[in-house]
């Protein structure tokens, strides 16, 4: 005899609803550990140009200035990424939908 999860009337669920939570809850770790590897990658990417940049002034305070501008805005961009993540962590927590900050999980959703 086969068990089925049933709904509150006793018949049985051809869906399973814990496997659709699965997989959302796959889709928005995935989801949410690329962007953040992106944005990670993006603010050193920034942080070097900005770095170059401020060498390469040779003294001049406008592009001083505005290499000074670009490195404040990388920084920023990385708390932001920081704490949007720790944010929908939480709120992932909350709706106990998983851990967002599981790498190894991240890695083995993606295939690697």
């Amino acid at each position: 005899m086969a068990y089925c999860l049933t709904d509150k009337f006793g018949n049985c669920l051809k869906e399973n609803p814990v496997t659709a939570t699965t997989q959302l809850e796959k889709y928005i770790t995935t989801i949410i550990g690329v962007m953040t590897i992106v944005g990670i990658l993006w603010f050193i990417f920034q942080v070097i140009i900005a770095g170059y940049a401020l060498i390469s002034s040779n003294g001049d305070p406008k592009k001083m200035e505005k290499a000074q501008q670009q490195l404040m805005q990388s920084i920023l961009g990385v708390i932001v990424v920081i704490a949007s993540t720790i944010i929908v962590g939480l709120i992932l927590k909350i709706l106990n939908l998983g851990n967002v900050f599981d790498i190894n999980n991240f890695f083995v959703n993606l295939g690697l």
